[in-house]
């Protein structure tokens, strides 16, 4: 091979590589999020909020979540669906899908990650990317969570009875103190 040969195939190895590498293409970070409380409770709505996030420079085509996480013999889907599709979401756009699920037996569940299909160019194979786990949730008796979540009236009562112990000898003193500084020096009698 001569020199010139070498250096065409070496251009064009060059060129390819760098279209392989710098390719335009849609990257997807999805993000799973219980929104509407911290504790949930039996028989309260809870709310999942999926949010896909399209962080490369091109678009992602035929975008398919599918999450089987939400067990069927704990949760009780009320609106939305465990899977959604979109035909594109382009670079730097955002989408989300909400579910809300309900369950009516305390314990603790393990939430896994779901799964997002999604063809990074019109005409490449799927990439599989997977949303965050929520891990572990406590569903507690909604009658455990009104003793969380009252007012503790008992308990502020019992503070304040002892605040007044503490404060009812220091007004006695102050009192003290403020009628002997208001007493002023008189003559003293001769006996």
């Amino acid at each position: 091979m001569t020199s010139f040969n070498l250096i065409g195939l070496f251009l064009i190895s060059l060129t390819f590589f760098t279209f392989v590498c710098f390719a335009q293409e849609g990257r997807l970070i999805v993000d799973k999020d219980i929104i509407n409380t911290e504790y949930p409770t039996t028989n309260q709505d809870v709310i999942a909020l999926y949010t896909i996030c399209n962080v490369g420079e091109g678009t992602a085509y035929n975008v398919f979540l599918k999450d089987d996480s939400w067990y069927f013999e704990d949760f009780d889907v009320l609106e939305g669906s465990l899977s959604a599709k979109w035909d594109q979401i382009l670079p730097g756009q955002n989408v989300t899908h909400a579910l809300v699920l309900t369950t009516d037996t305390p314990g603790k569940r393990y939430i896994s990650e779901g799964k997002v299909l999604y063809q990074p160019a019109p005409f490449s194979p799927r990439r599989v990317s997977y949303t965050t786990m929520i891990g572990r949730i406590d569903v507690v008796p909604f009658s455990s969570s009104e003793t969380r979540n009252e007012p503790h009236l008992m308990e502020w009562l019992g503070f304040i009875g002892l605040s007044l112990l503490f404060f009812i000898p220091l007004a006695i003193y102050y009192l003290r103190i403020t009628y002997k500084n208001k007493k002023k020096p008189g003559k003293k009698e001769k006996k």
